[in-house]
């Protein structure tokens, strides 16, 4: 792994910043995953000593990029249970640099792995509480040869050998930080997360607090905190049930942002927090290196937009198998409010040449019309604009998985190559 030292890095960054930006358009640009094209320049101003870029809409080269399809895991027609699973969420696929995948089956509590082929390579864990058991698994992540899952029913992550027959250990959520949400990345030792959930007690006047990147010890001792985004604007509810009772929640606003990050080889982060296209490029102690922007600006929430989000919300709350789901997914909907204007930004991931893949909605919230592509210096390789989704995942040497579902409304993970032409 290398290591950037703070001096020499920011210097580092930006000389081969200012090289990149004195090319005219006209003329080819060279470097990490670039050909031969044209490149678009930004306009470049400092704020409180950090570089920000500023792209135009338009103007960009397009990448000729696809995704060819390798594998097709799970779906209503599996039949082996090795290759069934459910309630897979946002940060539950890992790879590791052989092409070995691994899904958190969240239905199942427990971990598959499947070779580049699709083929089953192992199961770890199983429902309950004890050593390499499992709870409520919402993360999962790849060390250097290990499989580690955040449990936060467990109130700790569980770290399993590589080799489906050795001993787990784990590593203890820190008392009095909530939970941790969304996918969890091992590195030096210990783990980067995102502490994000809390609880509270109907009639306390009590907000949610800001959601912190955060690196976890080995031992489970809090260390840096990379970054804090603002507390996330949600509306407390209180609904009543049908025959009797209250049901109270805190639920964020339709369109709200919400932060999203990846992680360099070089120990670098991207992250994005608003409704604007604005990315950040930070040190692991949170020390701003660079700002990326481009055009245009989140547009207004339109009523239109308001009734296909209740229209989605309510055809997902099929996914809700309980008693008294499609009353509250109703009741829900009566109360649900929406932020002002929808984000721009879909999603956010760095590929296995250190490229940062930044996923932009130009028309349906939610929805990615076109990926831009950058490297490590904020210089804009490129945009693509056909492919058929957003990778959730990038692994190995080229892959990209990405968690979906077939015509039955199964869920099953889709593995693709990555062919640059």
């Amino acid at each position: 792994m290398l290591t950037i030292e703070p001096a020499s890095g920011t210097i580092s960054r930006r000389l081969f910043l200012a090289l990149a930006l004195s090319l005219s358009t006209g003329q080819a640009a060279c470097g990490r995953g670039a050909g031969s094209v044209a490149r678009l320049e930004a306009a470049v101003d400092t704020v409180d000593g950090v570089e920000r870029l500023m792209y135009p809409e338009s103007g960009a080269p397009v990448l000729a990029w696809s995704l060819d399809t390798v594998a097709r895991i799970g779906g209503y027609a599996a039949q082996s249970e090795a290759y069934q699973f459910g309630e897979v969420g946002p940060g539950a696929l890992a790879g590791d640099g052989a092409g070995n995948l691994f899904v958190l089956d969240f239905m199942g509590k427990r971990v598959l792995g499947f070779d580049q082929e699709g083929s089953s390579i192992g199961i770890w864990g199983r429902e309950g509480a004890g050593p390499g058991e499992l709870q409520m698994p919402t993360g999962l992540g790849f060390g250097s040869d290990s499989i580690w899952v955040l449990d936060n029913g467990n109130q700790r992550i569980t770290i399993f050998s590589r080799d489906p027959e050795g001993e787990p250990t784990s590593l203890p959520l820190p008392e009095g930080s909530g939970h941790m949400g969304g996918g969890i990345v091992p590195r030096d030792g210990g783990t980067y997360g995102v502490i994000s959930m809390f609880s509270f007690r109907p009639g306390e006047d009590a907000g949610p607090p800001p959601r912190p990147l955060v690196f976890l010890g080995r031992d489970g001792t809090p260390g840096d905190t990379v970054w804090k985004s603002p507390p996330p604007v949600m509306d407390r509810l209180e609904i009543e049930m049908e025959g009797g009772g209250m049901m109270f929640m805190m639920a964020q606003r339709a369109f709200s942002p919400f932060l999203r990050w990846g992680l360099f080889s070089d120990g670098t982060f991207a992250l994005t927090e608003t409704a604007e296209y604005d990315v950040r490029l930070v040190r692991r102690d949170g020390a701003e290196l660079l700002r990326i922007r481009r055009d245009p600006p989140p547009r207004p929430a339109a009523e239109a937009d308001r009734q296909a989000e209740r229209e989605r919300m309510r055809e997902s709350s099929v996914a809700g198998n309980f008693p008294g789901a499609e009353q509250m997914m109703e009741k829900r909907l009566e109360k649900l409010t929406f932020a002002e204007v929808i984000p721009r930004i879909t999603g956010l991931a760095v590929d296995g040449s250190d490229r940062l893949w930044i996923g932009v909605s130009e028309r349906t919230p939610g929805e990615t019309d076109r990926i831009d592509v950058y490297d490590l210096d904020g210089q804009l390789l490129g945009e693509i604009r056909d492919l058929p989704f957003f990778p959730s995942l990038f692994y190995g040497n080229g892959l990209a998985a990405h968690l979906t579902r077939d015509d039955l409304d199964v869920q099953q993970v889709i593995v693709t190559r990555l062919v640059e032409e």
